[in-house]
């Protein structure tokens, strides 16, 4: 009749194998997507054939299983197995099967979709890789910024901290756990607030106008009051389309230095007036 007529055409121009088993798994019909998949020519060289056979042996013990229990529960879907093909070639794919039953309901055989799924393991593959690179990347860049002898920090476009390095610990006194999410950083490293409102004003140039510091100097009172100078560079963040995200800022703690180009300059201040307050002839050569 004309809705048989259609069933065997849509069989047979399916673009997935489709695969008919007696219930010891031997199969009694195909269609062509199914020769093309395992790479056989025609309908006789696979019926007649057990189902396994199309199996790697590795996977026949599971398939047996999964047979079973598709017998008792009345389908099973994307189990995945490693078939092959005629020349030997194993691949992946997956199978979904339901049993077929005759007009009493007793069970007759089963029947089974298969699709090829290579390209998409290859794309699993490749996204895992990538999501293992990106990971391993971020870990170590997460390391490196950890470990670094320079303080860096990240700021939201609020001002907030969302990280703060072992180095900005060391150097201000204050823990991430005290800093991150919870504080402005002008409003307590800068407790001045002329000096305050200066630093956030230049926050706000980089965010907004994409200004970067150089060897920018600051003075900050870490937690146990003392004040120390920072040189800074600093950077925006921008997301792919552009829009700022935040602020990147690694500080080198220079107090020690600034305080020996003090010393320096005063020792020179003082040798100057001397030489130039002294009774004796002084020449240089």
């Amino acid at each position: 009749n004309e809705e048989e007529t259609m069933l065997r055409a849509v069989f047979a121009s399916s673009p997935d194998a489709i695969t008919v088993t007696d219930l010891n798994g031997n199969i009694i019909e195909c269609n062509q997507a199914t020769l093309d998949l395992h790479g056989y020519v025609s309908k006789e060289e696979l019926i007649g054939k057990s189902a396994f056979e199309l199996i790697a042996k590795k996977d026949h013990k599971r398939a047996m299983e999964n047979l079973k229990k598709t017998l008792e529960q009345g389908s099973a879907r994307s189990i995945e197995y490693t078939f092959l093909a005629k020349d030997g070639r194993e691949f992946p794919a997956e199978l979904s099967a339901s049993v077929i039953k005759d007009s009493s309901g007793k069970p007759t055989g089963f029947v089974a979709i298969t699709k090829d799924i290579t390209e998409r393991k290859k794309a699993d593959d490749a996204l895992r890789r990538s999501e293992e690179h990106a990971r391993s990347l971020l870990e170590f860049q997460n390391k490196v910024i950890d470990t670094a002898v320079v303080w860096i920090d990240l700021l939201d476009t609020e001002g907030n901290v969302t990280l703060w390095n072992r180095a900005a610990e060391l150097i201000s006194g204050y823990s991430r756990e005290e800093v991150i999410g919870h504080k402005k950083i002008w409003e307590w490293l800068y407790p001045d607030s002329e000096y305050r409102a200066k630093t956030f004003a230049e926050t706000r140039k980089i965010i907004e106008k994409g200004e970067r510091h150089e060897n920018y100097h600051t003075t900050i009172r870490c937690k146990d009051g003392t004040l120390k100078t920072i040189s800074w560079y600093s950077n925006n963040i921008l997301d792919e389309k552009g829009e700022a995200l935040g602020i990147i800022a690694v500080g080198i703690d220079i107090t020690e230095i600034k305080k020996t180009q003090e010393k320096v300059r005063e020792s020179e201040e003082k040798y100057r007036t001397l030489v130039e307050n002294a009774r004796d002839v002084i020449v240089t050569l």
